[in-house]
């Protein structure tokens, strides 16, 4: 009878991993397969349910300083102060519409209705703009010391990598599995793969993908801070119009006014494929939902607290301001009830700020890693 032995991990893929292997009948025709048994796990259960944790894509629960914990603290903060901002006003304008300019339920209804449709036609405005960041991506995207042009895709968890070499006209598959949890490598770092750091040394010499990421995820990050930025900016100068506007016309501006931001949507999502490896695309979107709706218990009882303020600020601007004088009217530049819009774009102004500096950051980040890849080369 043949002994067939079928090695999977070779002691110069694994040195460090001792081999277990045991030669098992299987079936009438006396073929043998290799069985190994699993390897001890060191991993405890908190860290476990820590890189099942959808907060996983975007936060490292271990303080840190590594870039890729940085970034990913930005997300987390920067979605809660815009949902903060959108949620405040989106759960107050309708109130204040019907009693400032006493529209009707068709009138609201027919300004919903105008808004997404202009959503609609932004978001298909966006396609040349997706074009032309997929144009930049390539034409900036760093050389690869080892493939001239295999077009590599994102890691998974587990560690499989695949790339299909398109230079020679025929397909390249490699698979690299990696299962051992007691690996230090850190899931969440992998997350951002321009400023993530790993404990686990690459494969190759390209230090500007440490996980066989995406090879234009450096060009993409570069795009990805002003567009937030950019979306921030928007909220401050639509809410600023809502809070400020007197007269039902203006009010309307500024609502579609934030309709602008949907130009960043389709956008963004491109560039997230770029920097998020597939299999934590959706822990990412997860992470998204969730802080949303931890704000929308919030904002909604923080808008009616400003709300209810601002109606009592507003009422009392009239007022003696002398006997002599007798009541004068006090002109205010925030429209009685408004100040929840101002508080809304307080907000998203520090998300502005938040972003720009971040993008200023992100910038010297890339050109820190581009002098160290130079000077590798």
């Amino acid at each position: 009878m043949n002994t067939i032995r079928y090695d999977a991990r070779s002691s110069a893929q694994n040195p460090t991993r001792p081999h277990h292997a045991q030669s098992v009948p299987v079936g009438d025709l006396g073929r043998l397969r290799e069985v190994h048994p699993p390897a001890p796990s060191t991993t405890s259960l908190w860290d476990r349910v820590c890189k099942s944790n959808p907060l996983s894509a975007l936060f490292v629960l271990a303080p840190s300083r590594r870039p890729g914990a940085i970034y990913r603290v930005f997300l987390i903060v920067f979605t809660a102060l815009t949902a903060v901002a959108d949620l405040m006003s989106s759960v107050i304008w309708m109130l204040f519409a019907t009693y400032h300019f006493a529209w009707t339920p068709a009138s609201t209804g027919a300004l919903l209705t105008a808004r997404s449709a202009l959503a609609a036609v932004l978001v298909m405005a966006s396609g040349p703009a997706i074009r032309f960041l997929a144009v930049s991506l390539r034409e900036r995207a760093p050389a690869h010391p080892q493939r001239d042009s295999g077009i590599p895709a994102a890691v998974d968890d587990a560690g499989v990598d695949f790339a299909v070499n398109s230079s020679s006209g025929s397909s390249r598959t490699s698979a690299r599995h990696d299962l051992d949890l007691a690996d230090d490598k850190d899931d969440a770092d992998a997350s951002t793969p321009l400023l993530a750091d790993s404990h686990r040394a690459p494969d190759h010499d390209d230090h500007l993908a440490p996980h066989h990421h995406y090879d234009d995820a450096l060009p993409a990050t570069r795009w990805d801070t002003p567009i937030l930025a950019f979306t921030a900016f928007i909220n401050v100068v639509a809410l600023a119009i809502m809070g400020t506007g007197r007269s039902a016309a203006v009010f309307t501006v500024g609502y579609m006014t934030q309709s602008l931001t949907t130009l960043a949507v389709p956008v963004r999502d491109t560039l997230l494929s770029k920097l998020v490896p597939g299999t934590q695309l959706g822990q990412l979107m997860a992470a998204n939902q969730l802080i949303t709706s931890l704000m929308s218990a919030v904002a909604p009882a923080l808008a009616n607290a400003v709300y209810a303020w601002s109606l009592q600020t507003g009422e009392a601007g009239t007022g003696a301001v002398g006997e002599e004088h007798g009541p004068v009217a006090v002109r205010q530049l925030v429209v009685p009830g408004g100040m929840v819009f101002i508080v809304a774009a307080a907000f998203a102004l520090v998300a502005f700020v938040l972003a720009a500096g971040v993008a200023v950051w992100v910038r010297g980040v890339r050109a820190k890693m581009l002098a160290v890849a130079s000077t590798a080369a």
